[in-house]
């Protein structure tokens, strides 16, 4: 009976056995899609939370980090040059590097002893603040200060830290790739070396008593050949040491400054591309590593307060390990016949 029932419906309503089941089948899909939307929820989340890329975002995230700094910092090692050897990753059109965006480290404590490894930091972006200067000088290290002409306050910071004793550069801005503006008195590739060599002497003339160069910016003008040339003469003139900053991997600033038997160096590390505290204890700990592979590294940072408040804090632990710090007049190359 009970079968001629289910078959009486079935005649009578016109297949209603399986409308019946239709229920059953849109709940069943309805809970695959949420399992299916759960699992994809929390894989995002898992990879938000602890920072790490997405399988599909891995490539474009890390190849820049990752192989560069990498392949860069191998190539160092294996060639174990002294600091004004060293190349950095390729970068951006800036002071600081994207490719050097710092990765949470360990604390410094876990760092190996140093003993024998110099190292000197290079403080860019001087002439706006006296304080700023005093509170650097007064970190516990042969820190060097590079002075931004033209700026509200450069001859004062310069007369400070002069009678500080301090060692100063002339942080002398140069034309960017990009649309950053280098600041008054920069030197752009449109300039005659007539003009550029004109200009760079109204800087070093602002700045008063240093000791060398470095290029403030100049992604764009460091590369090319007869502007650096214009430079570099001029510091030849009056006996000074250039500082490569490196903000190009394109860079002629070094190699010309060999060629030209003036006394030069490389910067090995920015400290503070990413300005956190976090940050830049990582990257002054790879100032640490680079250091140690290489005997001596160069560090740039710049007066923000996380990476004075960071000077402050680890510079003592560092010395504690054995690192010595040096101003970066001691980390330089003579000429390219030193290799």
């Amino acid at each position: 009976m009970a079968a001629r029932k289910r078959g009486g419906r079935a005649t009578g309503r016109g297949g209603g056995s399986s409308r019946r089941l239709q229920p059953a089948v849109v709940l069943w899909l309805v809970l695959v899609a949420a399992m299916v939307l759960t699992i994809w929820w929390m894989r995002d989340w898992r990879h938000s939370s602890t920072g790490a890329p997405a399988v599909g975002d891995q490539a474009a995230a890390g190849s820049e980090v990752a192989s560069s700094d990498a392949a860069s910092t191998g190539e160092r090692r294996a060639r174990a040059e002294p600091v004004a050897g060293s190349r950095p990753p390729d970068p951006t059109s800036s002071d600081r590097l994207e490719s050097e965006a710092a990765v949470p480290g360990p604390v410094l404590g876990n760092v190996p002893r140093g003993d024998g490894v110099r190292l000197a930091i290079v403080i860019d972006d001087l002439g706006r603040s006296v304080q700023d200067a005093r509170r650097i000088f007064a970190v516990d290290a042969a820190i060097s200060f590079a002075i931004l002409p033209f700026e509200t306050r450069t001859r004062e910071v310069a007369q400070v830290l002069e009678s500080l004793g301090a060692e100063t550069l002339l942080h002398l801005p140069m034309q960017a790739s990009g649309p950053q503006n280098p600041g008054p008195g920069a030197l752009l590739l449109e300039m005659s070396a007539e003009e550029v060599t004109k200009r760079t002497r109204e800087a070093l003339d602002q700045v008063g008593s240093v000791s060398g160069v470095n290029n403030h910016m100049g992604s764009a003008f460091s590369q090319n050949e007869s502007g650096m040339r214009s430079v570099l003469e001029v510091l030849v003139g009056r006996d000074l040491f250039f500082l490569d900053s490196r903000t190009s991997a394109r860079s002629r600033g070094f190699q010309i400054a060999r060629e030209l038997g003036i006394a030069s160096a490389e910067r090995t590390v920015f400290l503070d591309n990413d300005d956190s505290k976090l940050a830049v204890r990582a990257q002054f700990e790879r100032l640490l590593d680079e250091g140690r592979a290489l005997g001596a590294a160069i560090a740039i940072g710049h007066p923000y307060p996380n990476t004075i408040a960071v000077l402050e804090e680890e510079v003592k632990a560092a010395k504690q390990l054995g690192y010595e710090f040096v101003s970066v007049s001691e980390l330089l190359e003579r000429s390219s016949s030193d290799f």
